[in-house]
């Protein structure tokens, strides 16, 4: 069985519709009724579903999701990301969980170049990165359960609410509005929701990957240019606008995935521009 603990938070980003229909259809996804509105900080009501339902393994994926979420909130999202994670870690060890699963991002890594693999130094940066490392760190203190880290690349797809790059473009290009590239270099790895949800779980239940790292990456990196443009070009609405390349934005490398392709057979099965139509399919029609 999976339990599902989402607190249904708009981040103050979007309205409450646009989160009721994305739910109405992560439920379906989910394929699961036991969906509570819990928030990591109610410390008694995350413990008395731990206590009902005695997990074997328990999946953090409920962080911030950017940067610009903690500037506008920063003490509440600081304590969902620092407080609400070792609530989850001492009940973890309280309750005698077998593994731990923590979705990290490769924005631990700061600016970086080459090929970046798992043992690469971490140099974060800015606040989202620097909480994210402390969690890893945190994550492998503990020695009562196994653990799997795995740092995500930049996610796009369907139910995605977050005002990440590819679905502000998408919005944007929908409305016939600008969409602005900071840098006509710039680029990202880019990674489907489908591909990045199947190897969480793939990597969940294998136990090739008990206190193991992994970049879950695409292992290609796309210039923000060129994917403005092909949003444009299918939607055939809006422009871009070229600005200067962003000075905080750290330097990316090619984040390699080899890792996670031998541990637990991930493999990227939706290329960039299939996803990118099918996600702007997706968006015309659930609108």
């Amino acid at each position: 069985n999976v339990i599902v603990v989402d607190n249904k938070s708009t981040y103050k980003s979007y309205d409450y519709n646009q989160l009721r229909l994305c739910m109405d259809q992560r439920s379906i996804d989910f394929k699961t009724k036991h969906i509570y509105p819990t928030d990591l900080l109610m410390k008694e009501s995350v413990e008395h579903l731990f206590n009902t339902y005695k997990p074997e393994i328990v999946v953090h994926l409920a962080s911030i999701p950017r940067q610009s979420f903690i500037d506008d909130d920063v003490i509440r999202t600081s304590k969902v990301m620092c407080e609400g994670l070792v609530t989850l870690l001492e009940l973890s060890k309280k309750y005698k969980v077998d593994k731990f699963v923590y979705a990290s991002s490769v924005l631990v890594y700061g600016n970086c170049e080459g090929v970046v693999t798992e043992s690469y130094d971490c140099k974060p940066q800015k606040s989202f990165a620097l909480y994210t490392n402390l969690a890893e760190n945190l994550i492998r203190q503990y020695k009562e359960f196994k653990h799997c880290i795995l740092r995500l690349a930049n996610v796009y797809g369907p139910t995605d609410l977050a005002n990440r790059v590819v679905q502000t473009y998408v919005q944007n290009s929908l409305n016939n509005e600008t969409l602005i590239v900071n840098g006509q270099h710039t680029e990202v790895d880019l990674i489907h929701v489908d591909d990045a949800s199947e190897g969480i779980a793939k990597a969940t239940v294998n136990t090739n990957t008990n206190d193991q790292t992994y970049n879950l990456t695409s292992n290609i990196n796309s210039k923000l240019f060129d994917t403005a443009n092909l949003i444009i070009q299918t939607v055939k609405k809006g422009k871009v606008e070229l600005r200067q390349a962003d000075i905080n934005y750290p330097c990316q490398g090619i984040f390699d995935n080899s890792k996670a392709k031998k541990d637990f057979d991930f493999d990227i099965k939706i290329p960039l521009n299939e996803g990118i139509v099918s996600y702007i399919r997706y968006i015309q029609n659930n609108k």
